[in-house]
């Protein structure tokens, strides 16, 4: 994909003009995108949908994403396993949606609503039951 990681000199020479530094597959993953998302962060209180570009995500990390990027599981995870780059995310209350077919990832805020309570399923406490002839209650 044209415009997009290390498949682009252009976009490394751009990245080492202005002091940002190419994929580094040594770096840990929860640092890498951390700065995603304090960008989500600060921007959650005026938005609640965020799309960005690759190219946009590559500016705010500050390193170009690696090829993997370029396939939904890399931003969704698989088998409903988020994968641990999504922390980043997740905990600013951000899920991905990706657009790999257009170079995009809706970034979209999860409703902070109450936490609903579990129905309780339990079987009679033994207090509970008829009393047996000749017991007291």
């Amino acid at each position: 994909m044209k415009g997009f990681g290390l498949s682009n000199p252009q976009s490394v020479k751009a990245l080492a003009a202005c002091g940002r530094r190419g994929y580094d597959p040594g770096m840990p993953i929860r640092d890498k995108y951390e700065p995603l998302g304090a960008y989500l962060r600060r921007q959650g209180a005026d938005h609640s949908d965020i799309s960005l570009t690759f190219a946009e995500i590559e500016r705010i990390v500050e390193t170009l994403l690696p090829q993997g990027a370029q396939s939904a599981p890399f931003w969704q995870g698989v088998n409903g396993k988020m994968p641990p780059r999504a922390r980043a995310w997740t905990r600013a209350g951000y899920v991905a949606q990706p657009d790999v077919q257009h170079g995009r990832i809706r970034f979209h805020r999860q409703a902070a609503g109450p936490v609903a309570a579990r129905p309780v399923d339990r079987a009679p406490r033994p207090a509970e039951r008829a009393p047996r002839p000749g017991e007291r209650r």
